[in-house]
């Protein structure tokens, strides 16, 4: 519908971001699987689907963020 002009990509289930649902090297492989099949980064809105949990582990939230920086420019 929009083509070009913007791409909406929640991208990220809230569970993976949870140290119970998955042991990190899989949680890392997650994430890279998901920028590698992005193509282009220009109009990536990332995000948590829903919301992360309070139980979220942190680290997880920083390799998301420097995933995002490595993939192209970010916009606060």
């Amino acid at each position: 519908m929009f083509g070009d002009t913007c791409t909406v990509w929640g991208g990220i289930p809230s569970i993976s971001v949870l140290e119970d649902s998955m042991n990190d090297l899989t949680f890392k492989r997650f994430v890279e699987e998901k920028f590698e099949n992005l193509g282009r980064g220009d109009h990536l809105i990332l995000s948590v689907a829903d919301t992360v949990p309070p139980a979220a582990k942190f680290d997880r939230i920083l390799y998301l963020k420097k995933k995002a920086e490595e993939f192209g420019p970010v916009t606060p």
